[in-house]
């Protein structure tokens, strides 16, 4: 349930079935956690989830309080299971004529006896280490990079690393079972960081892939059944049916593609806006010069009063403004009927003022003076 939580992205699921008791680190038959299904599906916020989970799980039983570990009929904290196995394991891999101390190839066995001795409640909390996770552990905090002894002589001499104390012991085997869950490996030798990477395309998984890396101190140089580490992964060309490539080749192919055909989109777009304002244009100096020519009547015996007629061609007159020295052409006939009835008009107008007894045209004569009578 855990797993199909994290594969849906449902965050209160995970929380729910996670105090319920789940198992974080519970693999199915291919090996994947709930953490491999979230880095794999995309679902940062489910695999944030986890991680802080596994985190803060790792951290309860490695912190050096709790007692969660069984040996002899006496319970332990991590550092006293260190503290054992620091002396037992040299008490069964040295000869009493040996040199005493303790090697580090040990470590993970080390690891393993302390898994072994976890309470079984407390179990789900740690991840199953692997040899992986000791030389991660050993490249990054190892407090005796240094330690060590020489066996033989000459060409046969052989260096022999070693862990100077149980403390030392401790630091190592805490940061070993930290490491384990978040590089835990399934069938194909996969980390979740192989898995988001070999999903990811065109940054899809980008979010994930940081939380991996930048969140967890994910390990970067594990490698699986291929011998191939993450970034390997991502940057291969798998060739997969609609998938692009990782490489940064195909990648920049495909990125300069799409700008391509946004460049062509905006400018198929911008060429059609012009044509638009080209054809409003036209449609506005159409309109303007209809309006132009088209005089009222009025307008055209104005014009043919206030202009010089030229000549006559085929019936249109020609006629020039003197002032400004604009030429008109219009139908001779239609001009002076524009001028007849405009004439009628005015022509009846002054016959009903001449009918209105009210009205009358005569001035007021003005009122003498004295003087002038």
């Amino acid at each position: 349930a855990l797993m199909l939580a994290a594969g849906a992205g449902h965050v209160t699921t995970i929380e729910v079935l996670y105090e319920a008791g789940a198992n974080v680190h519970l693999s199915d038959r291919r090996g994947d956690t709930g953490i491999h299904i979230a880095a794999t599906r995309n679902r940062p916020e489910a695999l944030a989830l986890l991680l802080k989970l596994e985190s803060d799980g790792v951290q309860s039983v490695t912190s050096g309080k709790l007692k969660a570990f069984s040996a002899h009929a006496k319970e332990h904290t991590l550092q006293g299971c260190c503290t054992m196995d620091f002396i037992e394991l040299q008490d069964k891999n040295l000869k009493s004529s040996e040199s005493r101390a303790f090697r580090k190839e040990w470590l993970f066995e080390c690891t393993r006896r302390c898994l072994d001795r976890l309470k079984p409640e407390l179990r789900r909390h740690v991840g199953t280490p692997v040899q992986g996770n000791v030389n991660f552990a050993l490249d990054r905090f190892d407090p005796d990079p240094n330690s060590g002894y020489w066996i033989g002589d000459g060409a046969d001499a052989k260096w022999v690393p070693t862990i100077q104390s149980p403390d030392h012991l401790f630091e190592l085997v805490k940061n070993i079972l930290r490491q384990c869950g978040i590089d835990m490996i399934n069938r194909r030798g996969w980390t979740p960081l192989h898995c988001a990477c070999f999903e990811n395309k065109q940054n899809t998984h980008e979010e994930v892939i940081r939380l991996l890396v930048d969140g967890s101190r994910t390990n970067l140089q594990l490698k699986d059944v291929g011998g191939r580490t993450a970034y390997q992964v991502l940057q291969e060309p798998r060739r997969r049916p609609d998938s692009p490539t990782g490489t940064p080749l195909m990648e920049d192919l495909i990125t300069d593609r799409r700008k391509n055909l946004l460049a062509q989109m905006q400018g198929d777009i911008a060429t059609l806006q012009e044509q638009k304002l080209a054809e409003e244009r036209r449609r506005k100096l159409q309109s303007v010069r209809v309006e132009g020519v088209m005089l009222d009547q009025v307008s055209w015996k104005l014009l043919r009063e206030t202009s010089d007629k030229r000549r006559v061609l085929a019936g249109i007159a020609e006629y020039e403004d003197l002032d400004s020295g604009c030429v008109f052409y219009a139908p001779d006939a239609l001009l002076d009927a524009f001028g007849q009835e405009i004439d009628d008009e005015e022509d009846a107008d002054a016959e009903k003022k001449d009918d209105d007894p009210d009205s009358s045209d005569d001035e007021e004569k003005p009122k003498l003076t004295n003087g002038e009578e």
